[in-house]
């Protein structure tokens, strides 16, 4: 099972004798981890209750929109790397909300309902720009990584994968 947010897969671990994310070096990463020391556990104590709470904040409803849409789904992908996840990763969740409803929904899409997926998910105040901004950067990273072309004026279709 790849878990991407620890950059790694979950295995069972015999040392731990549970199921653990593992590097890419098959290394067990709750076993290669330092002891957390009090200034840890009270910053993971606050993080606990800011995300208790984070139902009730708008920042929390686009993350937790996008997984009531995705889910379980099973991207083809399974290379995709998320490296440095410190911050809400908006553009991340825009394009795998862009690739999902494209794989189940329609192999092609204009700009403008792409936007309108977005404007489905996201709370616009989680965003620190407009929805048509988020929907550009998504379809250029989406068309980088040769996941999406461009087939008209602000038409787009998904790469058979």
């Amino acid at each position: 099972v790849r878990n991407e947010l620890t950059e790694g897969w979950l295995r069972p671990c015999t040392e731990c004798e549970a199921m653990t994310p593992h590097d890419k070096f098959n290394r067990c990463l709750t076993c290669v981890s330092s002891p957390l020391d009090d200034e840890s556990i009270s910053r993971i104590a606050m993080q606990a209750a800011l995300l208790a709470t984070a139902r009730s904040s708008a920042r929390g409803n686009s993350m937790f929109n996008a997984a009531a849409l995705i889910r379980d789904f099973q991207f083809p992908d399974e290379n995709e790397y998320l490296y440095a996840v410190d911050e809400f990763p908006d553009l991340f969740i825009a394009t795998s909300v862009i690739e999902y409803r494209m794989r189940c929904n329609a192999s092609t899409a204009t700009k403008d309902e792409v936007v309108q997926w977005l404007r489905e998910i996201f709370v616009l105040s989680d965003l620190g720009c407009s929805y048509e901004v988020l929907a550009g950067r998504a379809i250029g990273s989406l068309c980088a990584k040769k996941l999406m072309s461009k087939i008209d004026t602000g038409k787009y279709r998904l790469s058979d994968s």
